[in-house]
């Protein structure tokens, strides 16, 4: 028998070589696999528990160590959409979708994420990849009904009424997009609408037929309302912010590319106001919110901002005057005279800014019960309080941290400046 060549064997070394590689390659270690569940369960439990902080940094781990887990993605957006940042969410979307890409759940959860943010087309496109997939016509048909209840919220009507319509090609029958059909149609038009008031009927006896007592009850507040417009048309209530996201992360990316996608440093946070009006504020992308339960009297929206590590916590209240523009300078007099009672200094300066059309003061106080000790989880050294406004709206910032150098007061100083209602 021939003897083999030096090169031949060096060319069948090689080539067994990148054969395990591109093996390996795909292959994660079983090691890595179950850390990466052990990891992933303890974020649940963070997330559960509302440690969202702690959460989104155990997602994270999960996701390195098992990066095509479309299971580890989708739970890392709903959380970085529970605390309303949507380009993170948007991205660790993308990323499910890219581990798994009929994975109905994983577009669902995506379009869930646009949802929050008013990224309406991206919505509705992820909206349209998990009808095609799922069985279930009718709960495909809830995120068009979803859809297009918010859209109908910010006045939107013509692209509610393509949201609806689609529901109701997914499911003729479905008594709930019946009567949300016809409540739109009533609130486009100020004339009385036969048209709209059969479609709320026959949403009822849908819902009669199925003994759904929660939609009866819907379909018949709805006829009630039929000559009230307002109350019709027209709804409310608190909500995180929506934000204005990169075009980037608006359109499904190229394959592999998912984790690539850029996140802005700062994000544009809009706030919907009872009136109609958007509060806007530039904020560091990584802040976190949450609805607290409560405000201070007078208050009509109040939103709380926590960072990733915790040392900071930002409370704004938005509160809103009659019909005479606030007097900030006696605002934040009043509330520099609360704060010398507890604080270390006996003096506190009030500190005028103004941007553009913005006028706001700030103070900044000690607390004198930390004065020389270490705080404690929980326990903040210094209070800043600014007061800031725009016409009839203005905003009650209380910040507590444990800090007050010059590079942190005035990026918190960014934030409030970028106060604008319009």
């Amino acid at each position: 028998m021939a003897k083999e060549s030096t090169s031949s064997r060096y060319v069948h070394k090689m080539m067994v070589i990148l054969l395990l590689l591109f093996i390996s390659a795909g292959t994660l270690p079983a090691k890595s696999v179950r850390e990466a569940r052990k990891v992933f369960d303890q974020a649940f439990s963070q997330y559960s528990a509302g440690n969202y902080s702690k959460a989104l940094e155990l997602y994270e781990t999960a996701s390195q160590l098992d990066p095509d887990n479309a299971e580890i993605w989708m739970e890392y957006a709903s959380c970085f959409r529970k605390v309303g940042r949507y380009q993170n969410a948007a991205r660790a979307g993308w990323c499910a979708v890219e581990a798994d890409p009929k994975n109905i759940t994983a577009w669902l959860n995506l379009g869930n994420v646009f949802l929050s943010a008013h990224a309406w087309e991206a919505a509705d496109f992820c909206f349209q990849q998990v009808a095609k997939k799922q069985k279930d016509k009718t709960a495909a048909a809830q995120n068009f009904l979803n859809l297009g209840f918010q859209q109908k919220n910010i006045g939107l009507l013509q692209a509610a009424m393509k949201s609806y319509d689609q529901a109701l090609i997914l499911a003729p029958d479905n008594p709930l997009a019946l009567v949300d059909k016809g409540v739109l149609l009533a609130c486009t038009t100020n004339q009385s609408s036969p048209e709209a008031e059969q479609l709320i009927r026959k949403g009822l006896s849908l819902f009669e037929k199925k003994k759904m007592h929660q939609g009866m009850e819907y379909a018949k507040q709805s006829l009630s309302n039929l000559a009230n417009k307002e109350k019709l048309c027209h709804s409310w209530q608190p909500e995180l912010s929506f934000t204005v996201l990169p075009v980037e992360l608006l359109k499904q990316p190229e394959t592999g590319k998912a984790r690539d996608l850029k996140i802005d440093i700062n994000a544009d946070k809009h706030f919907r106001l009872p009136d109609g009006k958007i509060l806007r504020l530039i904020t560091p992308e990584n802040w976190m919110e949450q609805l607290p339960g409560n405000g201070p009297q007078g208050s009509i929206y109040n939103i709380d901002f926590d960072t990733p590590k915790r040392n900071c916590r930002i409370r704004l209240s938005i509160m809103v005057a009659g019909t005479e523009t606030p007097d900030l300078k006696e605002l934040i007099e009043r509330t520099r005279n609360y704060l010398l009672a507890g604080s270390a200094e006996k003096e506190i300066p009030i500190i005028p800014f103004t941007t553009g059309s913005v006028n706001g003061y700030y103070v900044i106080a000690t607390d004198k019960e930390l004065v020389g000790k270490a705080p404690q989880p929980d326990e903040f050294q210094y209070i800043i309080n600014c007061i800031v406004g725009k016409g009839r709206y203005c905003g009650i910032f209380s910040v507590f941290a444990n800090q007050r150098d010059q590079d942190f007061l005035n990026g918190i100083l960014d934030v409030f400046k970028s106060w604008n209602v319009d």
